[in-house]
């Protein structure tokens, strides 16, 4: 009889236990649609006064719609995306609040409320808690597009719209966005499509995949579309499809027109003056107003001075005529193509620039060894990653690659301190 009764008690104890509930409160934000999806933000908060894990429950947690249809259900937490091969689990530290984002996928546009959303959470010990809400109204993000005609349906990054025109014979739509903190996007695919329903493959800026929008700083952007007839003047839409954190977003142009193009110029010249338009500050890689760059590199340092139209004047203290005997030359859009340090011309700086105006190879021979050619690859954002080295003699040859990685920036955007290989490299910047 003693056993029976001690039995019993085992019992009770132990479905007393499987009973307990999870020591956790949510607190839930109204759902809110970003792109594709619909989020569903929780403050989710731990009780206990020992931190624990928590399993999100996927086969109890779930939305539906009005109309009875279920959504499928991922998360973020700390922005990085919850994979469904991964376990759906988070550590909560006790007594702190934390954020949690649960993703409703692929609700259409005409969607306007949630019937219902579950939370279900599980202990690692078994406790388990469910949060349940009924008749969600989604609320709809503020326009972002200064054009009715464009789309970016990722909420947190402002775009304006600018022309439209040919450039190398490909129709380029060009754009500016602007972030509310630092997002890297990738590119999944562009298209773009006419009247008639022919599509053409397209492509953002030069082709990069990936770049990053950096908060509360412009960044001038261009998508181009391959192979159009000449006799087109108009595409019917400009789709880009991106990902960011692993979700998808969408941009695009509607009814996009070509403007014409511009006339060519000319005007190239060996005074050392520019023509209009031309900017030396952009091709070393310098925003704003500059006057002055100092840059340090292995204890030596490089003094680059301009003036208040951007024109290069000054090299190390010395004017132009004495640090370039030999005269200077610009391309025809008013861009340094090469600087002579001697009058015969076998000692020289040359350049050469990609579509946006930065240098992309930089020939410097100041010696009787053929000196070096460095090229520049690039970020979307058009700030060097890397640099190949490749002697002058062995213009093909293998290069010394180097790996450059910014570390700080000044208020105006302009890097001042990064990693260029295994040392750092700095600049100190003074502006009008």
């Amino acid at each position: 009889m003693m056993r029976a009764a001690l039995l019993s008690v085992a019992m009770l104890l132990c479905g007393a236990m499987w009973g307990q509930q999870l020591n956790v409160t949510a607190r839930m934000s109204a759902p809110e649609r970003v792109g594709y999806h619909v989020w569903v933000t929780y403050t989710l908060t731990n009780n206990e006064t020992k931190d624990q894990t928590v399993h999100f429950t996927m086969y109890n947690t779930s939305a539906y719609g009005d109309d009875g249809t279920k959504y499928g259900v991922r998360f973020i937490y700390r922005d990085e995306l919850l994979y469904e091969d991964f376990p759906q689990s988070i550590n909560l530290p006790a007594g702190i609040p934390l954020k949690v984002v649960m993703v409703v996928a692929n609700v259409p546009a005409e969607v306007k409320s949630l019937a219902k959303v579950t939370l279900n959470l599980e202990s690692s010990d078994h406790h388990k808690k469910e949060f349940s809400n009924a008749n969600l109204a989604i609320k709809e993000p503020q326009p972002n597009s200064d054009n009715p005609k464009t789309v970016l349906n990722y909420p947190w990054i402002s775009i304006k719209t600018k022309e439209c025109k040919r450039y190398k014979e490909d129709p380029t739509q060009y754009f500016t966005l602007t972030s509310e903190q630092d997002v890297k996007v990738e590119i999944s695919k562009a298209m773009a499509y006419d009247e008639d329903g022919n599509s053409y493959e397209a492509y953002v800026g030069t082709g990069i995949s990936y770049f990053t929008v950096q908060s509360g700083i412009p960044l001038p952007a261009s998508v181009s579309v391959k192979n159009v007839p000449t006799r087109l003047k108009k595409l019917l839409a400009i789709k880009v499809d991106l990902r960011i954190n692993g979700i998808r977003y969408l941009m695009q142009f509607n009814n996009v027109e070509f403007a014409e193009p511009e006339a060519a110029t000319s005007g190239a010249t060996t005074s050392g003056t520019a023509t209009s338009g031309a900017d030396d500050r952009a091709s070393f890689d310098l925003k704003g107003n500059v006057r002055e760059c100092r840059v340090t590199l292995n204890g030596a340092t490089q003094t680059y001075r301009f003036d208040k139209n951007g024109q290069w004047t000054e090299w190390n203290g010395m004017d132009m005529k004495m640090a370039f005997p030999g005269g200077i030359k610009r391309d025809d859009k008013g861009r340094l193509s090469e600087a002579k340090r001697d009058d015969y011309g076998e000692y020289f700086h040359r350049f050469t620039y990609d579509d946006k105006g930065h240098i992309r190879t930089h020939y410097i021979c100041e010696d009787m060894e053929g000196g070096y050619i460095e090229t520049y690859r690039r970020s979307y954002e058009g700030e060097v990653i890397r640099i190949d080295r490749r002697g002058g003699f062995d213009p093909d040859g293998k290069p010394q690659v180097t790996i450059c990685t910014i570390q700080a920036r000044d208020a105006k955007g302009n890097w001042i301190k990064r990693k260029r290989g295994t040392v750092i490299e700095t600049r100190t910047i003074s502006y009008y």
